[in-house]
């Protein structure tokens, strides 16, 4: 071999090592890029059934909301028809009474008989 040739060789050699070097280092960029993605995706996934959760929360609570406000509008509308009922019926009775002492009055002429 020629001192050419030996040096070439060393020169590759050299050249060779400091590619693995290169790719040692790429290698452990990726490792950690891949691991940052991995922990990146868990949060991503954390979040994501944690916003699910909420959601879902936010749900029941509306729906809780929604059936207790049908609830006391159902209760109020009752109250206010048993009300109206009871008014109606009140009406009814006084008119009834009142047409009863007009009949009774309209029967006799005599003045006496408003006198009671």
């Amino acid at each position: 071999m020629t001192a050419t040739t030996m040096t070439t060789i060393t020169t590759t050699k050299k050249a060779i090592a400091t590619d693995m070097k290169a790719i040692a280092t790429t290698m452990t960029v990726i490792t950690i890029t891949m691991t940052t993605i991995t922990t990146t995706m868990t949060v991503i996934i954390i979040t994501m059934t944690t916003i699910t959760t909420t959601m879902t929360v936010i749900t029941i609570t509306m729906t809780t909301i929604t059936t207790t406000t049908t609830m006391t509008v159902i209760t109020i509308t009752m109250t206010t028809i048993t009300t109206t009922m009871t008014v109606i019926t009140i009406t009814m009775t006084t008119i009834t009474i009142t047409d009863g002492h007009h009949h009774y009055h309209d029967g006799h002429h005599h003045h006496d008989d408003h006198h009671h």
